[in-house]
């Protein structure tokens, strides 16, 4: 996956330590959940938000508020889920969703507890898992940090708007 033409880089405007918090639950979410290593690419910002094929969001609460998009193409999903699963069930379409959102769900959690006691934490909702084509993702525009990860079944997303 390219960085796409209307990215731009990241300045001050967004918060270092959300970026790394977000990074590092990431990291450590795939390698304790999945067993899979995962590497980080730098962020840029965008105006718009990315789908890949399967995306669980999560909003951020704060004041106002943000949001979390973790985006994958099927086939990186697939094999996550199976790497989660360790092989112990037939994947379904609504198993890899369910795997999104467990994904989704902690990864946010890492990522409040480690902005904990920091203007930047935040509680979390319920992660909501749609595939590309679905309406039901807000589409505003805005600068939303976006990373791309590489492992070894491929890339794939994590978008972060900051409130």
């Amino acid at each position: 996956m390219d960085i796409p033409p209307d990215a731009r880089a990241v300045d001050a405007s967004f918060p270092a330590e959300i970026i790394e918090a977000f990074v590092a639950a990431i990291v450590t979410a795939f390698q304790e959940l999945t067993s899979t290593e995962v590497f980080a690419r730098e962020p840029f910002l965008l105006n718009r938000h990315i789908a890949m094929g399967v995306t669980a969001s999560v909003i951020l609460r704060h004041e106002p508020p943000g949001r979390m998009d973790l985006t994958f193409p099927l086939y990186v999903l697939e094999v996550l889920t199976n790497h989660y699963l360790a092989g112990a069930a037939k994947l379904t379409d609504e198993l890899m969703d369910d795997a999104a959102g467990e994904f989704a769900n902690v990864i946010a959690g890492q990522a409040k507890t480690m902005l904990k006691g920091t203007p930047e934490h935040f509680l979390l909702s319920t992660p909501v898992v749609v595939r590309s084509g679905s309406s039901t993702l807000d589409q505003r525009s805005e600068n939303i940090v976006t990373l791309f990860f590489d492992c070894d079944a491929g890339t794939f997303g994590l978008q972060v708007t900051h409130w």
